[in-house]
């Protein structure tokens, strides 16, 4: 029976990860005293304060440390976009869908101009026509319809010189 109250401590001590106990079990054994239970619990509740205590306190830290790192977090470059994200999600608006429909309005023109430069490669519109410019691109500056038509023409690895 002895030895059965032993092991009770001692998987006890152990299911609660308290090293503490186990050694002081262990000690108890080989100088022979007797556990008692009633001992045995009222030091067990000291313990089990004790190793709570310790770990709210290594939660606190823990939180603190997370709360430090949140705040650098929102610091960054990154946590500025995610807080205007989250403003225009609130007013109502969703920066991504905007994001990509200008997207795509930017590709529909870039392929308005490619099959416009296709057309002059493919001989379909006259040197003129070609001058003239896309439609698409009457009511756009000059020099920024200059410029996008040399990119794009560089990239057919066509050369013109003005």
């Amino acid at each position: 029976m002895h030895h059965t109250e032993i092991m009770k401590e001692v998987n006890r001590a152990y299911s609660e990860g308290d090293l503490a106990r186990l050694l002081e079990i262990e000690k108890s054994y080989q100088s022979g005293k007797l556990i008692s239970n009633e001992n045995a619990s009222a030091s067990d509740l000291q313990r089990l304060c004790k190793k709570l205590e310790t770990d709210n306190q290594i939660l606190k830290t823990q939180y603190d440390h997370l709360k430090q790192e949140l705040n650098a977090v929102r610091n960054t470059p990154e946590g500025e976009m995610v807080k205007d994200y989250r403003a225009c999600i609130k007013d109502g608006i969703n920066p991504v869908d905007e994001m990509l429909s200008q997207a795509k309005k930017h590709l529909n023109e870039i392929e308005k101009i490619r099959d416009f430069i296709k057309d002059f490669r493919d001989k379909k519109i006259t040197i003129k026509e070609f001058l003239k410019g896309p439609a698409s691109m009457k009511h756009r500056d000059p020099d920024e319809m200059e410029e996008i038509l040399e990119q794009m023409l560089g990239e057919l690895g066509i050369v013109i010189k003005f």
